[in-house]
């Protein structure tokens, strides 16, 4: 619903997406103005049934389950993440070592 100001009342203006294949069906309606409302509120409970279906509304339990599992996906990635920083890591510190102990090795010999 949009609501625009005109003068000191307020109209408001309702804003519809539309089939083009409904379109003279709408057209008629607006014309034979002796439409009951009744009918109207069915076609618009219809439509929003119709919108629940498409955007594909779960029950709270299977939302629970959908973000849980995000959660836990999200959990994994992180732990991926980390264990191939630790891994990163080890290898540094080894190849540090290795290096050291090398120059340790090669110092000895120079001073037997």
């Amino acid at each position: 619903m949009h609501h625009r100001k005109e003068g000191t009342h307020t109209v408001s203006i309702q804003r519809m997406e539309v089939d083009i294949k409904k379109i003279p069906e709408i057209k008629q309606q607006v014309k034979g103005s002796g439409h009951d409302d009744d009918e109207e509120e069915e076609e618009e409970e219809e439509e929003k049934e119709k919108e629940k279906k498409r955007r594909g509304i779960r029950s709270r339990r299977t939302q629970k389950k959908k973000k849980n599992k995000k959660k836990k996906k999200k959990k994994k990635k992180k732990k991926k993440k980390k264990k191939k920083k630790n891994k990163k890591k080890k290898k540094k510190k080894k190849k540090k070592m290795k290096k050291m102990n090398l120059n340790i090795f090669i110092l000895n010999r120079k001073f037997k």
